[in-house]
């Protein structure tokens, strides 16, 4: 199967991509010099990778196959997904509370709830399969990953009776965490995130969606929608923050967020810069920088969390996407400083670090968007409180605003193909850019086109928008009222050339 992973290199439909190349029939993303390193490898690690291919490939096909779900109403059905009301969503879903697991299709027509470990049996066979045959390895790259995947062919595995996939999925991420931070190789193989659920997408904007969703989260620590299959295979690196900026950073945001959170994370966290090897399904393209996982707030309370940072993801993106975005939309001494991107790269990662910790405190599982703007705005606020912090602020607040312009050139691309997985970044950056720019931080010439920044401005904006986010935490304030005053449909995006 490594085989097979390799020719992609040749298919004249391979996509050159962030760090490395993506196959769309394939599904699967391998980091440039990959080819490589699998060459150079010993025959003990080539059979290692050889068996996790086969799992890539096997969860590339997974993860489309949702895609096509996703879009025919298989998931979800497709009258509410075409609905203008949630009634009936919310009905069927309070009548059968079981609907409402990231881990599950509706059946209206014959009002029944199917688990993925059901709907998805087929599939779900040759990635149990491809983990059966990692299993009988051993050597030092495997072994650290054992217990994780023994978890997850229980998971994976088809029951007659199971009615839900929750428990077995929570027992599986509890494994993840406990495959050891220094190993080379960590592995992600199962159903995370619900960036490209499409009823979330149409209606979880509603008030009364909304309130309901809230709901699930308080009892499943996830909320109702669904996830979908994601494959990491991440290299252990050196990292461009240290532990200290890291420990403090973790410190700060407790201190700062512990009494408006409604969960208490566990003090077990790792941060971890990784270099991506294979990427498939969820997060292979478009691309992703970074991962906090688990998403369960038993897990986080009980277990902890992990944060990985893709490291080679990360330089390509700030390098190639990021400081052409920003140096296309001003023309400025800085802009041109042959450091910038240097600069931006450090900035980045910070600003990555602070995002990712953030996720497990005052958590807004209800609203994706809402919780990506939360870790933005919190986690720039960390940051400038850390005292292990002394980068200037201002250029972190400038990175950020340099990811929201690549962000937008990006989005446009994957709204002309029907691609919806980075919406709720990108309905967080507008927000976020939107306040910006109304509290007086861009500056902007007489045709209303932004020419430069005031740094000066950043920190004070920023913690006016910090405590925006904690009142919609009390209550104080709801999602559509922000969405109200601060979305415009993204016009703030308009004054920017480039």
């Amino acid at each position: 199967m490594l085989a097979t992973l390799l020719g992609l290199l040749a298919r004249g439909d391979t996509v050159v991509t962030r760090g490395g190349l993506y196959n769309p029939e394939l599904n699967v993303w391998i980091a440039d010099g990959f080819a490589e390193m699998a060459a150079q490898s010993s025959p003990a690690t080539h059979q290692v990778l050889d068996a996790l291919a086969a799992l890539a490939l096997a969860a590339g096909k997974l993860h489309r196959q949702q895609l096509n779900d996703a879009n025919s109403g298989k998931i979800w059905p497709s009258a509410w997904l075409n609905a203008e009301e949630s009634e009936e969503v919310l009905r069927f879903c309070r009548a059968h509370p079981e609907a409402a697991s990231p881990y599950a299709c509706i059946d209206q027509a014959h009002a029944s709830v199917i688990p993925y470990t059901h709907a998805y049996q087929a599939e779900l066979w040759l990635v149990s399969e491809a983990l059966g045959n990692i299993l009988t390895l051993d050597g030092d790259d495997v072994q650290p990953l054992l217990p994780y995947l023994q978890a997850l062919r229980q998971a994976f595995a088809y029951e007659p009776g199971r009615r839900s996939d929750i428990e077995a999925m929570g027992q599986a991420d509890v494994a993840w965490l406990e495959i050891a931070g220094d190993a080379r190789w960590l592995l992600i193989s199962e159903f995370t995130e619900t960036y490209a659920d499409p009823l979330k997408h149409h209606i979880g904007h509603l008030p009364a969606v909304n309130a309901w969703a809230k709901e699930v989260s308080e009892r499943n620590g996830m909320g109702p929608w669904k996830s979908f299959f994601e494959f990491r295979l991440l290299e252990l690196l050196d990292s461009v923050v240290t532990t200290a900026e890291i420990e403090s950073i973790r410190k700060t945001i407790r201190e700062l967020y512990a009494a408006a959170s409604d969960s208490q994370p566990s003090a077990n966290a790792r941060t971890k810069f990784r270099r991506a090897l294979i990427n498939a399904g969820h997060g292979a393209f478009p691309p992703k920088s970074a991962k906090n996982y688990p998403n369960q707030a038993w897990i986080r309370r009980d277990y902890g969390y992990r944060n990985v940072i893709f490291a080679n993801q990360v330089d390509e993106k700030v390098r190639w996407e990021m400081t052409p975005a920003l140096q296309a939309a001003f023309d400025t001494e800085w802009s041109r400083h042959p450091n910038l991107a240097d600069q931006l790269l450090r900035s980045n990662a910070l600003f990555i670090v602070a995002h990712e910790e953030t996720h497990p405190w005052v958590v807004f599982n209800e609203l994706t968007w809402l919780e990506e703007l939360k870790c933005n705005v919190l986690g720039m606020f960390a940051l400038l409180h850390s005292p292990a912090i002394e980068d200037e602020f201002a250029n972190i607040v400038l990175s950020v605003v340099a990811g929201a312009l690549q962000l937008h050139r990006q989005q446009q691309v994957l709204v002309a193909r029907g691609e919806m997985q980075l919406q709720d970044y990108t309905i967080g950056d507008t927000l976020l850019m939107t306040h910006l720019a109304d509290g007086g931080y861009f500056v902007f010439d007489g045709e209303g086109m932004a020419v430069d920044v005031r740094g000066e401005l950043a920190a004070p904006l920023l913690e006016n928008f910090v405590q925006r986010i904690l009142a919609m935490k009390r209550g104080e304030e709801s999602a559509s009222s922000l969405l109200a005053d601060l979305h415009r449909d993204g016009e703030v995006f308009m004054r920017f050339r480039g």
